[in-house]
């Protein structure tokens, strides 16, 4: 499956009555359509990964001024809050991990 066909699967998941779409993916470019399968769905709730950016000193970035989607739907200032959680990892100790996107 490759972007294109993706909001197809969404929209087939929210029309038999999925409850939750987890996506574990992410791009710097939003996935055309996905915006609107998520205008369209009413009782889905999508759980999405903020997605990991450690490349060498680079730690995990601010998803609120960097592009990362699926995620960047969701957060404080997405703009599917209400239908999207973008939820990041965390290290032994339950505190952000320092690779990942928040």
């Amino acid at each position: 499956m490759g972007p294109a066909t993706l909001p197809l699967a969404m929209e087939y998941l929210m029309a038999n009555k999925a409850a939750v779409i987890n996506m574990s993916l992410s791009a710097e470019r939003e996935y055309e359509g996905i915006g609107n399968a998520l205008r369209k769905s009413s009782n889905t709730l999508v759980v999405a990964a903020a997605g990991n950016t450690r490349v060498g000193d680079r730690t995990g970035v601010d998803l609120g001024l960097e592009r990362v989607y699926p995620a960047r739907y969701g957060g404080f200032g997405g703009d599917f809050k209400d239908k999207v959680i973008t939820v990041a990892a965390h290290d032994v100790n339950g505190k952000l991990a320092c690779f990942s996107n928040y």
